[in-house]
């Protein structure tokens, strides 16, 4: 999706619970009838085009001169443009370097029997029961506290992190004003506690990423304090949600396709696959917002 202008970014789907549960058939009607869908004429607050054909994505992904990932994109209460996700190449690929090997199997592999201890002791304290809400038992508790660990923000305060994380990602308000406000005043708290964390690793560090970030350098210069805190905020919403809303997407798809599950129960060789393949097909995260930088004309 490429914006016009900077806007309130509920999206047109907001409106539709049907279409927010399995939004495939909007996207089908989308790219068949109006692959670029000038979002001013729909309801709801949000403006811009909606694109939707494959070529035309592309287009718009490969080119950041023309639509840009600058910070008027999208606002989620950032007060300057978060790190790398806000920023445009050739600056962009400085940090994801610095950040790939965060990443790499060689880094999650070193993470990857705490983890798996985590997963047992979250699921043996629900297995006698025989059933769960996996949101509140697994989904939400798992990734949060592997990242939490990881970035070197205290475990005390992981439910504090999460209504923050809510306030920016799904606000539970009635108006784009209150919207606007809510997001605002967590990006604002978000900031307070990643300021405080990295002036603590400052000080002190640790073995957490802060504390990596904080001796990080990036063309030969170090990493400003504002810089790790843009990091960190960015790792911050999206630590404490994707991973939980993929969890919850794929446990949702397999509880309401059972003989997908029987599948994987039969032959747990196709586990990597089934995993894969729901990470595409379930994706919590439906579209990217860009900003055009210029007139420009896509596909007439």
């Amino acid at each position: 999706m490429s914006e016009k202008k900077s806007s309130d970014q509920d999206s047109v789907f907001d409106q539709d619970p049907a279409a927010l549960q399995d939004p495939r058939a909007m996207f089908k009607l989308m790219r068949d009838h109006s692959p670029i869908l000038d979002m001013e004429a729909m309801p709801g607050p949000m403006g811009g085009m909606m694109v939707s054909k494959h070529e035309d994505v592309l287009t718009v992904l490969r080119n950041p001169d023309i639509f840009s990932s600058r910070d008027d994109a999208v606002d989620i209460g950032q007060v300057r443009p978060l790190i790398p996700l806000q920023l445009d190449p050739p600056e962009q690929t400085k940090y994801r370097k610095l950040m790939a090997p965060l990443f790499a199997p060689a880094a999650t592999d070193k993470i990857e029997g705490r983890t798996r201890s985590l997963v047992t002791e979250l699921i043996d304290a629900v297995v006698a029961e025989g059933h769960c809400n996996f949101h509140k038992a697994v989904a939400e508790p798992l990734p949060c506290t592997v990242f939490l660990e990881l970035l070197g923000l205290p475990l005390s305060r992981a439910r504090e992190f999460i209504e923050l994380k809510d306030g920016i990602i799904r606000p539970p308000v009635d108006s784009p004003e209150e919207r606007l406000a809510m997001i605002k005043e967590a990006g604002q708290k978000i900031y307070a506690v990643l300021e405080e964390v990295v002036d603590a690793r400052a000080a002190d560090p640790r073995g957490d990423l802060i504390s990596g970030f904080l001796a990080s350098e990036v063309d030969g210069e170090r990493l400003t304090r504002e810089d790790v805190v843009d990091i960190g905020y960015l790792f911050f919403l999206a630590g404490l949600d994707t991973v939980t809303a993929s969890l919850d997407c794929s446990l949702a798809f397999l509880a309401q396709h059972p003989a997908h599950r029987q599948e994987i129960v039969d032959d747990p060789s196709i586990i990597p696959e089934a995993i894969e393949e729901l990470l595409r097909f379930e994706s919590p995260v439906g579209g990217v917002a860009r900003i055009t930088a210029q007139d420009t004309e896509l596909s007439g």
